[in-house]
């Protein structure tokens, strides 16, 4: 059952990249699909990134998995958002933010 829920999890979230640019947005509709038929006691964690490798411009949203870390100059740094696994609950909102990568980060 996981491997199969892994990938309708990725068809789901590759589908619905192709028309929405924000990364919350993005998990909201995932989670919206994968609640009906979620088998019991299963959920999915996931942090989704929109990465413009142009500008740097890092954004991200993040369902239930442990926090992304970001190495910069200063040290490393937390890449909060907040966000409930996916298929647990319909309707869910999922924090967005977004950052800036200089080069080599």
């Amino acid at each position: 059952p996981a491997a199969i829920l892994m990938a309708t999890t990725r068809s789901f979230l590759r589908s619905i990249a192709q028309v929405e640019t924000s990364a919350g947005k993005v998990l909201e509709k995932t989670n919206n699909l994968l609640c009906p038929d979620m088998p019991p006691n299963m959920f999915v964690t996931c942090l989704y990134a929109i990465l413009d490798p142009i500008s740097g411009r890092l954004q991200y949203a993040n369902a239930g998995h442990d926090l992304p870390y970001r190495r910069h100059s200063g040290g490393v740094s937390e890449l909060y958002a907040t966000g409930m696994p996916l298929g647990l609950m319909p309707d869910m909102y999922y924090q967005e933010k977004e950052t800036t990568l200089a080069p080599g980060e």
